[in-house]
């Protein structure tokens, strides 16, 4: 899941408890919630379970709830069970004897090592000598299971809301100089950057609100290609736009809010790197802020692949704003693991390298050919006449408008098929021809019609 979006849920559920935490681990999808001395607001901790349960389900989530004296106990038994749960107190170790060892959220390759031995079950591991496991396993899988059945706390390190970033200016007396205003909104860009500093992120975007006595406010928004911290630039972005606004009367005030940040990337010159490339990754983001401000966010787009075999639906474009913030494109199943905790009342109170092209208008630069595909796909397959010596064979002639061309050379066939389930499904049979004006077309037999076409130039 992603990190943004379980740290959003996280404040979301401030509601249930005080103190709600996300799992300490690499990829981590579940929260963690303290209910101790909370529960009875709700009318008891199944109550309390099924309305969270019922809640997340209405924002659109599949969630698994448990509730144990530890993390450890309500995290394995969320995975395993589809709940929601509510183990007895003091009743962890029992309920932990009958689950795989997996759930004690040990690495993959302690869990095939115990598996090899024979030991299934965190029950089968916890009858062996505590003095033996580890120096057969590590120290891990014993740190595990004890926190698992409480004899070491774990405490939950609750996750605090991000103040909003904003400043804020007044106008007494209104002003109506265009410098003064551009002045107020540098001195505004100055205060927002501080508390940014502080956590080493960027700009994203940020919202501009103008207001105008007896009028309605006036909005602008800046978005940036990249999280930045130049005022400089920023700046330039913020006259760029200002330039575009036209006020109704004299401003009365002010408001900058940072509305989307991301951590700033930390760039390391090369040894013997030239000046120009230091700079030009620099000058393609202040280009391309430009353009997005001055064209609008969807006139700059970024394509990026797509895992689908058909040659058209292989590529999609976002944002690069949408780029940046999200690094992973893949459409996952929403879904959420939840484990609640109570504390027990006996302890002492611890508780891959690659290039991206930018599509400006139909322009492209930064892409690396594939030999195998043509550096030109057509919008659309261009319907040709083709003849060949056996029937769906290798193409010899191919008759494209009023054209007729020799083929001199074909490779192929190339099939691709797209999966059952999509309708109108598509069965193609592509030839890669050269012709003998020179040139090397993309050609594919449509199985299902008998026709050719033309679908791509290298």
């Amino acid at each position: 899941m992603d990190l943004g979006l379980l740290r959003r849920l996280a404040h979301r559920c401030c509601r249930y408890s005080p103190r709600v935490g996300i799992e300490d681990s690499e990829a981590p999808d579940s929260l963690l919630l303290e209910i101790t001395g909370g529960a009875h607001l709700f009318g008891g901790e199944a109550r309390m379970v099924r309305q969270v349960v019922a809640d997340f389900r209405r924002w659109g989530f599949i969630v698994r709830a448990t509730v144990a004296d530890t993390i450890g106990a309500a995290w394995a038994v969320a995975r395993t069970a589809a709940g929601p749960i509510i183990i007895p107190p003091g009743r962890q170790a029992q309920a932990l004897s009958r689950l795989p060892v997996e759930a004690l959220r040990i690495s993959s390759e302690v869990v095939e090592v115990l598996r090899a031995l024979g030991l299934w079950t965190i029950g089968h591991l916890a009858a062996l000598p505590r003095e033996t496991l580890p120096s057969r396993f590590g120290p891990e899988i014993l740190r595990r299971l004890d926190q698992a059945c409480g004899h070491i706390p774990e405490p939950i390190v609750p996750e605090r809301p991000e103040e909003p970033i904003e400043a804020a200016y007044g106008c007494e007396p209104p002003i109506e100089s265009r410098a003064a205003i551009e002045l107020i909104l540098q001195r505004l860009l100055a205060r927002v950057m501080k508390p940014l500093q502080l956590r080493n992120a960027g700009i994203l975007q940020m919202d501009i609100e103008l207001s105008v006595p007896k009028e309605e406010p006036t909005q602008f928004t800046v978005g940036l290609v990249r999280p930045s911290l130049d005022q400089k630039r920023l700046c330039e972005l913020l006259r760029l736009q200002l330039e575009r606004v036209r006020l109704k009367g004299r401003l009365a005030g002010a408001t900058l809010r940072v509305i989307r940040t991301a951590p700033l990337e930390a760039d390391q010159a090369a040894l013997f790197e030239a000046a120009e490339h230091r700079h030009a990754r620099r000058d393609l983001d202040s280009l391309l802020n430009r353009l997005g401000n001055r064209l609008g966010p969807r006139a700059v787009l970024c394509p990026r692949l797509s895992p689908d075999y058909q040659p058209e639906q292989a590529v999609e474009y976002a944002t690069l704003a949408e780029q940046v913030s999200q690094k992973s494109h893949a459409r996952s199943k929403r879904s959420l693991h939840g484990g609640s905790s109570r504390k027990r009342k006996d302890t002492d109170g611890q508780n891959k390298n690659g290039k991206t092209a930018y599509f400006v208008r139909g322009s492209l630069s930064g892409c690396e050919p594939n030999l195998r595909r043509p550096v030109r796909l057509f919008p659309e397959p261009v319907p040709v006449q083709v003849w060949s010596v056996v029937p769906h064979g290798p193409p010899i002639r191919l008759q494209w408008g009023n054209r007729n061309q020799q083929i001199v050379h074909c490779e192929g066939p190339e099939r691709i098929e797209t999966g059952w389930w999509r309708s109108p499904s598509v069965a193609r049979d592509y030839f890669r021809a050269d012709t003998q004006d020179g040139q090397r077309l993309w050609l594919f037999h449509a199985r299902d019609e008998g026709s050719w076409f033309v679908h791509g130039e290298f």
